[in-house]
C-alpha cells in the first residue's frame, strides 16, 4: 500500500464554542431505512412505517427512554436506547431484540455498544466496573457465545470479528483482536492508547485507525501496511487529544484535535489529507 501526504496543516478549531439551538419540538428519528421501510422513533414510541408513512406494526413499540442506535440482521432488529435520568451506569438504558415483522419484544438485554451479523445474530458489548466484555446472541435473543474484549465493532462481509479495544486502564492494555466463534481471542497488534475516535475501513477492507498520533493501516489479513507518525502525543497527556478519519474519493481526511494545557477553552485542529494506493 502506497501514500501521499496532499495536505498539512494547523489552526485553531472555535466549533468547541458554538452551541446549537434546540428546536422545542422533537421531530420523528429515523433510526433505520429498510428497503422502503423506515423505523422511526418519536418520544420513546418505536414504529415501522412504509414510504406513505402508513404503520405496518400493528402496535408500536415503547421504551421508556429514548433510541440511541438501531441494527438489522434478517427479520431482527437489536434497539440500543438510553435512560432520561443518570445513574450508576451513566444514561445507559436497556438494549432489545426486536421482532422485525410484527415489532414484538424478543428479547431485553444489556449493552452498551452493538453490530449486526447474519443470521438475526448480535454482538453486544458493555466496559465499565467489571465488564470488559463482548457477547454474541442469536434471534431469539439467546447467548451463545462471550468473550473479554470491548470496543470498536469491525466486521467482515464473512462475519469475521475484530475489535478495536478501548478501555480506561493508564498506561492502556487496549489491543486489536480478532475474535473467534469458538471464544478464542487472537491478538493482532498492542496498541499505544485507548483509541480518541472511531476507526475507518476502507472499500479494499483495510482497517484505518490512529494510535498516539501514528497513522496505522490493517489489510484484511491482519497485516499492518501502513505505519506513519502524524505527530508526536506522549501517552501521558492523551486526554488533550481526540481525532477523526474520513475516506473520500481516494484520500484520507484526518483530524487531529488538541486543547491547550494552559488554556482549556482553546482547541486546535490539525489536519492532513493522505492519498491511498
Amino acid at each position: 500500500m502506497k501514500y501521499k501526504i496532499i495536505k498539512s496543516t494547523c489552526c485553531e478549531d472555535t466549533s468547541m464554542y458554538e452551541h446549537p439551538v434546540s428546536d422545542s419540538v422533537k421531530e420523528p428519528s429515523i433510526l433505520l431505512q429498510i428497503g422502503d421501510n423506515r423505523l422511526i422513533e418519536q418520544a420513546g414510541e418505536i414504529s415501522l412505517c412504509s414510504k406513505q408513512n402508513q404503520a405496518i406494526w400493528e402496535k408500536s413499540f415503547y421504551i421508556s427512554g429514548q433510541a440511541a442506535k438501531a441494527y438489522i440482521s434478517d427479520d431482527r432488529i437489536l434497539l440500543l436506547t438510553r435512560t432520561k435520568h443518570y445513574h450508576a451506569w451513566g444514561t445507559l438504558g436497556p438494549a432489545f431484540i426486536i421482532n422485525l415483522l410484527d415489532g414484538t419484544l424478543v428479547k431485553k438485554l444489556i449493552g452498551e455498544s452493538g453490530v449486526a451479523l447474519s443470521g438475526g445474530r448480535f454482538l453486544l458489548g458493555l466496559e465499565g466496573y467489571e465488564n470488559f466484555d463482548t457477547w454474541l446472541y442469536d434471534k431469539n435473543g439467546q447467548k451463545i457465545q462471550a468473550w473479554r474484549s470491548y470496543g470498536h465493532y469491525i466486521i467482515s462481509k464473512n462475519d469475521d470479528i475484530r475489535i478495536l479495544e478501548c478501555d480506561r486502564i493508564r498506561p492502556t492494555s487496549s489491543r486489536l483482536v480478532a475474535l473467534k466463534l469458538d471464544g478464542q481471542i487472537s491478538e493482532i497488534s498492542s496498541l499505544n492508547e485507548s483509541p480518541s475516535g472511531k476507526p475507518i475501513v476502507l472499500p479494499n477492507s483495510a482497517l484505518v485507525f490512529l494510535d498516539c498520533g501514528v497513522l496505522r493501516i490493517f489489510d484484511n489479513h491482519d497485516v499492518e501496511q501502513v505505519n506513519l507518525r502524524l505527530m508526536d502525543i506522549p501517552p501521558d497527556d492523551l486526554a488533550r487529544f481526540h481525532w477523526r478519519i474520513d475516506f473520500n474519493e481516494g484520500a484520507l481526511d484526518i483530524n487531529i484535535y488538541q486543547r491547550e494545557k494552559n488554556t482549556p477553552y482553546q482547541c486546535f485542529v490539525h489536519h492532513w489529507i493522505i492519498a491511498i494506493s
